[in-house]
């Protein structure tokens, strides 16, 4: 179990302890901090960078490398199966291999990515368009365009995950979009996914 927390400000990275809340230490960076992925393989911290940069840091904040490709900020890092999904504003993600750091594939989604969640075998992404796509963390292929409806352009994506008598049997994703609408998706398969619909407000909003 974990004994600290990462936390990405500007131009630097904090490591907080969690039973006392108190600053281990505090790593600066280059330009500002969009994103931060725990990769427990490695017992590594990948830190998204606003100029596209990639730093991977060690549990003690020490420089291993960095992984160079995108050329504006990353917003969001996943893992999937044996890779990271690295999704940027300059409109595509990146594949890299959790072992080796390698360069596997660039995914052209040709509009901003905003935020990306991974469950199983599944990448779901989303762009500032207002397109949800799902992606197949296999094959590394687009397998559905999920939402074709929103259109001031979604925020925000998180999976929660499903509970029947305190056992996780499955995961929703929960979307909201500029247009004040919030969806959710129950994840029937890595490839399979149905819209379920809200319950209206007490205020009719």
């Amino acid at each position: 179990m974990r004994k600290s927390v990462w936390i990405g400000t500007e131009k630097c990275v904090q490591v907080l302890s969690l039973s006392t809340g108190k600053k281990e230490f505090a790593k600066k960076v280059q330009s500002g901090v969009f994103s931060l992925l725990h990769v427990e393989f490695n017992n590594e911290i990948w830190v998204g960078l606003d100029s596209g940069e990639i730093m991977v840091l060690e549990d003690s904040g020490t420089h291993k490398l960095s992984l160079f490709g995108h050329d504006r900020k990353v917003n969001s890092m996943r893992i999937c199966e044996e890779n990271v999904w690295s999704a940027s504003s300059d409109g595509t993600m990146r594949i890299w291999t959790i072992s080796s750091y390698e360069f596997v594939k660039q995914v052209d989604v040709k509009a901003p990515v905003l935020s990306i969640e991974s469950e199983k075998s599944s990448i779901w992404g989303i762009s500032h368009t207002g397109k949800l796509n799902m992606w197949d963390g296999r094959s590394l292929t687009m397998v559905h365009e999920v939402s074709r409806r929103v259109q001031n352009g979604i925020i925000s994506i998180t999976l929660l995950p499903v509970l029947d008598n305190g056992k996780v049997i499955g995961h929703n994703a929960w979307v909201t979009s500029s247009d004040k609408i919030v969806s959710i998706w129950k994840i029937i398969t890595s490839n399979a996914y149905k819209e379920m619909q809200l319950p209206p407000t007490d205020n009719g909003s």
